[in-house]
């Protein structure tokens, strides 16, 4: 089936650069105009050979999803990436399956994402901060700028890369499961940045409160550099792993579909 209809209206988006409307675009036509499940991604060349159209297999291009002017270019590198706000993609994409269409998904939503400039800023201009000048206590504010900027961004671009991996086919659950994977994996980066940078068994004053974004519950964990040591002792003494139950996650995604 091709998505004619669906192309159309996003052709006549395209000078419209508000993501929400175009993604609302998307999630409504899709909702009535369910997808096979079998769903490749072609990729066409055109204005020159670093300069690419990606095209599912019903018609729907995502050039016209992402805002305009916008590029879509081809790279050395393994993973899609963000550069000067356009996306790279790797040469071997199309070999690269679900996960090449996940990444394709996540990076796009970075572009999406309206607070993503700014986010990445934030985490920039900490992330030059000269932290030998600065005490235990300083350190911390610096690394916890950096690293929640880092988490929002990332959350939301998976949170609009959601609508992108529906176009492209991706599986609902496969995403999420993508998903959680990896903000766990930065969050741990966070907590392990924070326990080697700074020693927090000695640093003063232990009821300092600060605020660390956790991303299960996508909300600000607020608490004192003494709880914030014995958290982080905590996480990597019991060494958990993200639990996944299919069953129940399918089954609750199908009873929210039919309210």
């Amino acid at each position: 089936m091709e998505y004619t209809e669906l192309s159309q209206q996003l052709a006549e988006k395209k000078t419209n650069s508000d993501p929400d409307e175009t993604l609302s675009i998307i999630t409504n036509y899709l909702e009535l105009h369910p997808q096979p499940q079998e769903e490749k991604v072609t990729i066409n060349v055109t204005q020159g050979e670093d300069t690419l159209i990606v095209e599912t297999a019903n018609g729907v291009l995502l050039n016209n999803i992402l805002p305009p002017g916008t590029r879509i270019i081809r790279s050395e590198f393994n993973e899609a990436s963000i550069k000067d706000g356009n996306i790279l993609i790797p040469k071997e994409f199309e070999r690269m399956g679900l996960l090449g269409k996940v990444n394709l998904a996540h990076e796009s939503g970075h572009i999406l994402s309206p607070d993503d400039v700014a986010l990445v800023k934030k985490e920039k201009e900490a992330e030059v901060t000269e932290l030998q000048s600065l005490d235990d206590a300083g350190k911390i504010d610096v690394l916890l700028i950096e690293r929640n900027a880092k988490m929002e961004a990332e959350i939301e671009a998976w949170q609009y890369g959601k609508t992108v991996a529906d176009v492209l086919n991706v599986d609902e659950i496969m995403y999420e499961d993508l998903m959680q994977f990896a903000l766990e994996n930065y969050y741990m980066k966070s907590l392990e940045i924070l326990a080697t940078t700074v020693d927090l068994e000695n640093v003063t004053p232990k009821d300092k409160v600060i605020r660390i974004l956790e991303p299960r519950s996508q909300e600000y964990l607020t608490m004192s550099l003494g709880e914030l040591n014995a958290y982080i002792t905590n996480m990597y003494e019991t060494n958990r792993i993200i639990s996944i139950d299919r069953k129940f996650k399918r089954s609750a995604i199908a009873a929210s579909k039919k309210e």
